[in-house]
């Protein structure tokens, strides 16, 4: 079997004022992650993060966990139905990131963020 490429990818590390750490649990159906139980919130950068690693992690963890990091909450965010159901789009891909903040009027809270890369 040839060597697997890496592919860019990000995650976000959430901690709490009780220093508690955001983790998921993976569906047990999923072929990915085989064995993993629990994780982070994170996954492949994709075009519409314009390389931004911040923003990737962002997304992900919005989709993976419902937890949208942005700065003006705000309208859609006042809406469980509608967020769930902007993250299922997102994760299916009917909807782009970039676009779905733009037309709530959210921006992402990329200065909150603090990379650490190993």
């Amino acid at each position: 079997m040839p060597p697997v490429s890496p592919r860019p990818s990000a995650s976000l590390v959430v901690v709490n004022s009780h220093n508690e750490i955001l983790l998921l649990q993976r569906n047990p159906k999923s072929s990915n992650f085989a064995g993993i139980h629990v994780c982070l919130p994170g996954g492949n950068a994709d075009m519409q993060d314009a390389n931004n690693f911040k923003m990737t992690a962002i997304r992900e963890t919005f989709e993976e966990s419902g937890l949208l990091m942005v700065k003006n909450r705000r309208g859609i965010l006042d809406d469980p139905e509608k967020l769930y159901q902007a993250r299922e789009d997102l994760h299916s891909r009917k909807k782009d990131f970039p676009d779905f903040l733009e037309k709530n009027g959210l921006q992402p809270e990329l200065d909150a963020l603090l990379p650490f890369h190993a």
